[in-house]
């Protein structure tokens, strides 16, 4: 036992460096383990967070062709409403459960320039002539009627907004189907008039105004607005109506334009009747 004592003490030092070196790879095991898990754990946010921005900017490429695919299949849907068909009278009796013959199409658009603040305000869209836009046909958002085409090139049209001087639009008052001229107020962008509605008829604040079924450029029970405030002016035979338009014509994205397939053939038969 003496002889081991002795032992270590001779060779305390070479045993020291043992013991000093044993530790010194335990300590570097464990550091380099640390920073593998750090290196692992940050290469996995930074990646992640790349990843993440990467398949937002790819979503975002897509997102247009969505838009676009969204809005075809809003328009199929509008040629599928009651409104947009007629049943053709020589077949009801064979089908009676059938929608009938489609009379309006839906040509979805994109609003690339649009005036707000003008006496005459006009609304520029994508689609032209090679997408079947002719001046005539009328403009409808996701919240009501927005206008009607007026000029036309190949790729792109303008039309006048409603809140142009010049526009107006047959409507109906919802709750009793008396039928009038809507036409802009000229003073903001969210009020127009429903004129020629007599005094004994019976308007309230709160009705909801629709374009009238009467109209060659509009299906029947578009949107327009609400009545804001009705009152007779001293001497007239005729209320003054103020509509507040269900559209926000300051953020206009997209529309439809309407093409209402027997026009011509209406405007031909009823100018026969004008001539007369």
């Amino acid at each position: 036992m003496r002889n081991l004592i002795l032992f270590f003490i001779r060779y305390y030092a070479f045993f020291l460096f043992l013991m000093m070196e044993a530790f010194g790879f335990y300590i570097t095991y464990k550091q380099k383990h640390f920073q593998q898990v750090y290196f692992i754990h940050s290469a996995n946010r930074i990646s992640g967070s790349i990843l993440n921005r990467f398949q937002k900017s790819i979503d975002y490429f897509h997102l247009n062709a969505e838009n676009n695919k969204l809005l075809m299949e809003n328009a199929k849907l509008r040629s599928m409403l009651p409104g947009s068909h007629r049943i053709d009278s020589s077949k009801v009796m064979q089908t009676a459960d059938s929608l009938g013959q489609i009379i309006y199409t839906y040509i979805p658009a994109r609003v690339i320039n649009n005036s707000t603040s003008n006496f005459n305000n006009y609304i520029t869209i994508d689609q032209g002539k090679k997408q079947g836009i002719e001046p005539g046909m009328g403009l409808i958002g996701p919240q009501g009627i927005v206008g009607v085409v007026n000029h036309v090139s190949d790729h792109f049209a303008t039309a006048i907004s409603v809140l142009h001087h010049k526009f107006s639009a047959k409507a109906k008052i919802k709750r009793n189907n008396i039928t009038g001229i809507l036409a802009w107020n000229k003073i903001d962008r969210l009020h127009a008039q429903l004129q020629d509605i007599g005094r004994f008829n019976n308007v309230l604040p709160g009705d909801t105004i629709l374009t009238s079924s009467y109209s060659t450029i509009f299906p029947g029970d578009i949107l327009i607005g609400v009545v804001d405030s009705v009152y007779i002016p001293l001497g007239s035979n005729y209320f003054n109506i103020s509509v507040r338009l269900s559209t926000l014509f300051s953020s206009l994205d997209h529309v439809y334009v309407v093409n209402y397939i027997f026009k011509r053939e209406q405007q031909l038969l009823e100018s026969i009747n004008a001539n007369e």
